[in-house]
């Protein structure tokens, strides 16, 4: 965490160099531990130092780190990184992909960041219904002994992580064998979880507090509509608004605006609109002085 926040102040500082020199440190640390929240931060800041770069490939590269990674924190094993206020910036990696898609000529680019763009709505979608599992008892009516075994499982599984957590972090000299021990079983009741998750079915998940997040491909969209229909969504692509025009044989994604523009027209809207929660003379007033009122 001291390696990634040295990296944020170099980059404020105009310190390329030494951002890199952190970030990789960072890294070189990351890679005994078991913290996706960090990978993922750290390959982010990654993306970003490398876009500066000729060759966009190693910024491609980090990028599709950290999605995985965040794809890793959004799966619910992980009880408490699973609280979505230490991602504030959990879209800026699938924008940047965006980004670097729109960059390229090849025939895909434009398909590989349409999927981009479904999977960060589809994030921000489930973001606003994520909440913990509630507590299940033995007599929970209704309950399946496969949505039980699934919540003990998690229950496992977060104790065990937290335990992992602790022995790395904490200020004294952890102990490797404690801590290899502790993998080994956290391990073990992973591969029970995907075994168990391979005979359910996603209300079964969805019971026992599994988010199972999907997207679908661009051919079943198409599918999905109507005749002589096209698909119309906006995305921001860090300052930009672009428009996502997908058809039964086409797609196209064209700039639109600015978001700064929108905001200042957005503030001034609010503004004028905020008039009317004054005093009624005040809005009366205003009526007659613009003849709105005859």
């Amino acid at each position: 965490m001291a390696h990634l926040l040295l990296a944020r102040i170099a980059v404020r500082t105009d310190e390329p160099d030494q951002s890199l020199h952190h970030a990789q440190a960072a890294l070189a640390t990351l890679a005994g531990l078991e913290a996706p929240l960090l990978t993922y931060q750290t390959h982010l800041l990654l993306g970003d130092l490398q876009t500066s770069k000729p060759s966009p490939d190693e910024a491609y590269a980090s990028y599709q780190t950290a999605r995985l990674s965040l794809e890793t924190l959004r799966s619910s094993l992980r009880g408490e990184e699973l609280k979505i206020a230490f991602v504030k910036n959990r879209l800026e990696v699938y924008e940047n992909l965006v980004a670097l898609c729109l960059g390229r000529n090849d025939s895909g680019a434009l398909e590989e960041a349409f999927s981009y763009v479904e999977q960060a709505k589809s994030r921000s979608l489930m973001d606003l219904f994520v909440r913990p599992a509630p507590a299940l008892t033995d007599n929970a009516p209704g309950q399946s002994q496969l949505v039980r075994t699934i919540r003990d499982l998690r229950e496992e599984l977060n104790w065990y992580y937290s335990r992992i957590e602790k022995e790395q972090l904490q200020p004294e000299q952890p102990s490797p064998e404690r801590i290899a021990a502790l993998q080994e079983q956290a391990s073990q009741r992973e591969k029970e979880l995907v075994e168990t998750l391979h005979d359910a079915t996603a209300a079964d998940a969805a019971e026992a507090g599994l988010q199972m997040p999907s997207h679908l491909p661009i051919e079943a969209i198409r599918a999905a509509l109507p005749a002589d229909t096209f698909l119309v969504e906006y995305f921001r692509v860090r300052d930009r608004i672009v428009a996502c025009v997908l058809g039964p044989n086409t797609l196209e994604m064209v700039p639109v605006t600015l978001e700064s523009r929108v905001a200042s027209l957005l503030r001034l809207l609010q503004f004028q609109l905020s008039k009317f929660r004054l005093n009624p003379e005040y809005t009366e007033g205003g009526l007659r002085l613009t003849g709105a009122g005859d």
